[in-house]
């Protein structure tokens, strides 16, 4: 018997029975299906404009804060995010900064002796194209991060002064973008997201580690993807390549 955990009524249901359809092996055969989510990271570099995110797990490149996909297991992609955030390398602190899902300039507050500022570098994040690959077989072909970006109804500040929403309230209310058609990958492939900025960008102070008056800081900007979904215990072995459904 097939378990499933946290899956209510609506979509969700709908893209369980999708999903549970398109890959008849599970059926009857006792692999645990739960709802589950996936987090990778790439730090920017100033004037870069490409970045490679893997779903595998590589001890190489793995960040603290990442969860990437377990080589036994199968996970079916029902909605993405992108998100932006900092960390700080000099003081090890990952896990301390919220993910933002639009260059909020109260907090990406980097202005340089000349050239953009620090947030609007980042709008490039927003004016891109990302893609999935498994291997070199492209999964998901490359469409717009214009539909990842959600700016509040009112920035966030620093400020004494109150705001319509709390400092970080945003990180609890994921702008997800649903994927259609559904997508399924298995941990035994080298599953990778490729993020190319525009190249006509001004990306000067894309990875930060500047303050409101130029001077340097040690805190640096990374770009996060979350992908919710289903995940499927040792679920690779039954294929090892999908289609979309």
């Amino acid at each position: 018997m097939n378990n499933i955990i946290s899956t209510v009524g609506g979509k969700d249901r709908a893209d369980y029975l999708r999903f549970m359809e398109s890959v008849p092996e599970l059926k009857g055969e006792g692999f645990v299906v739960q709802r589950s989510h996936l987090r990778v990271e790439a730090a920017f570099a100033n004037n870069r404009p490409n970045y490679k995110f893997e779903l595998f797990p590589n001890a190489t490149t793995a960040r603290p804060t990442e969860k990437r996909l377990n080589r036994n297991d199968m996970f079916c992609i029902t909605r993405m995010a992108l998100g932006i955030a900092k960390f700080n390398p000099v003081t090890n602190a990952y896990g301390n900064f919220p993910v933002y899902f639009n260059p909020d300039p109260n907090f990406f507050l980097g202005v340089p002796g000349t050239g953009l500022p620090e947030s609007e570098c980042l709008n490039a994040v927003y004016n891109a194209t990302v893609a999935l690959k498994s291997g070199t077989t492209e999964r998901i072909p490359p469409f717009l991060t214009n539909v990842f970006r959600d700016v509040p109804e009112r920035g966030y500040t620093f400020a004494v002064a109150p705001q319509l929403r709390p400092e970080h309230g945003q990180q609890d209310n994921i702008p997800w973008f649903e994927l259609e058609p559904l997508t399924i990958i298995s941990g035994q492939e080298d599953n990778t997201i490729l993020l190319d900025l525009p190249a006509a960008s001004d990306l000067a102070v894309l990875q930060g580690g500047i303050n409101q008056s130029a001077a340097a800081v040690d805190t640096r900007n990374v770009a996060v993807f979350l992908l919710e979904g289903f995940v499927v215990s040792e679920g690779a072995t039954v294929q090892t390549r999908f289609n979309t459904y």
